[in-house]
């Protein structure tokens, strides 16, 4: 089955734009615009709203949005299975990540687990937990990463448990009494330098009713821009310890008094109803991470 038009119209609502996702998939715009347009006759429907700003779904657009997921995610299982069968794994698999799990984390697992399949594609979508929580209710990933203890229809494989870790650059010396014993007062006096902000959500768990008490300088959502925005400016910032220790070259690392962990699982709805290579992808980190 050709699901190219229903694929032209998911991206197009997803970036907002019918030019990116025209560009994003290799495609003209004019030849997109008229894939959506063809789709909408044979439907007898109009799916999308053009507008200055973009696209957005129109009301039967969006009433019909779970069953267009429905066609491409059933057409690419076929294909997926079909090219399983002949021992060729083929297709893609999308993940809800963050850029933590993207930097520290997922490089090395998916390099491994191309080696067993090398003609698999990996589309990441970086977000927070919830939004990763949200696209997997939604359909818009096949599996994502999320902070335990999460919504309960999810199956869960937990995969990372670490500690958060205070973090700062080479040339900043923090007032702290025992860089090994950091206690929340003493963050509390310093700048901050944060991703996502106060809004994220190990930050509102770390310091609970102190939330307002912070002093934030810089607030990014890139890891990576963080990273150097931690390097080279007075302050200190929050991590997780296994992308800390990524950068031990760049940063200073200090430990909460307390201990501040968290644990982090590879969630999906259903393995039954996974996609060929989605279960390959489950099976491989079952493998990995459930050896005992």
């Amino acid at each position: 089955m050709d699901t190219l038009k229903y694929e032209i119209l998911l991206n197009s609502i997803e970036t907002g734009s019918i030019s990116a996702a025209a560009e994003k998939m290799g495609y003209s715009q004019p030849g997109a615009s008229h894939m959506i347009n063809s789709l909408e006759n044979e439907l007898g429907l109009k799916l999308v709203s053009r507008t200055k700003n973009g696209v957005k779904l129109t009301s039967a657009g969006k009433a019909l949005l779970p069953y267009i997921k429905n066609v491409v995610s059933e057409n690419n299982s076929l294909l997926q299975a079909a090219s399983d069968m002949t021992g060729l794994m083929t297709g893609s698999i999308t993940i809800g990540s963050m850029d933590t799990i993207s930097t520290s984390f997922l490089p090395e697992i998916i390099s491994e687990f191309k080696k067993l399949y090398p003609n698999i594609a990996f589309d990441l979508k970086n977000g927070s937990y919830i939004d990763n929580e949200r696209w997997l209710l939604h359909k818009d990933v096949e599996c994502g990463f999320v902070m335990l203890p999460t919504a309960a229809e999810f199956n869960l494989l937990p995969v990372i448990r670490d500690r958060f870790v205070i973090v700062s650059g080479k040339n900043y010396r923090p007032n702290f009494a025992d860089p090994k014993a950091v206690t929340k007062e003493e963050v509390l006096a310093e700048n901050l330098i944060l991703v996502d902000g106060i809004d994220a959500y190990e930050i509102s768990r770390i310091f609970s009713t102190d939330i307002n008490k912070l002093d934030v300088s810089i607030t990014t959502k890139n890891t990576l821009a963080f990273i150097k925005m931690v390097q080279n400016n007075p302050g200190v910032g929050i991590l997780p310890s296994t992308l800390a220790e990524e950068f031990t070259s760049l940063l200073n690392i200090y430990e909460f008094k307390e201990s501040y962990d968290r644990t982090l699982a590879l969630a999906y709805t259903s393995k039954k109803d996974a996609s060929p290579i989605t279960k390959k992808f489950i099976e491989f980190l079952e493998k990995r991470f459930c050896a005992d």
